[in-house]
């Protein structure tokens, strides 16, 4: 079960680790995360827009729509908000 478009993607293509250390690396980034979160709180990732196909656009020196601009303003905006609350 994933909330964001970036989730569904990884899940689609997650496979098992049968390494040790493979297994070991994923167990404390994942310690990491489920830390950050009891800290500093949710992180609101279901509001997070998909803009790929906004960035293919401009890829290709394309013109992009007031609702594509404003995707690309909210996902900058969430963006820094996460950098903000994790990382300072």
């Amino acid at each position: 079960y994933c909330k964001t478009y970036m989730g569904k993607e990884k899940l689609v293509t997650l496979l098992p680790k049968f390494d040790k250390s493979s297994v070991l690396d994923l167990l404390n980034l994942t310690q990491e995360a489920s830390s950050l979160i009891y800290r500093k709180g949710n992180i609101p990732l279901s509001d997070i827009p998909d803009i790929s196909i906004n960035i293919k656009t401009l890829d290709s020196s394309g013109i992009l729509s007031i609702p594509a601009l404003l995707n690309i303003a909210r996902f900058l905006k969430i963006s820094r908000f996460i950098w903000f609350n994790l990382y300072k």
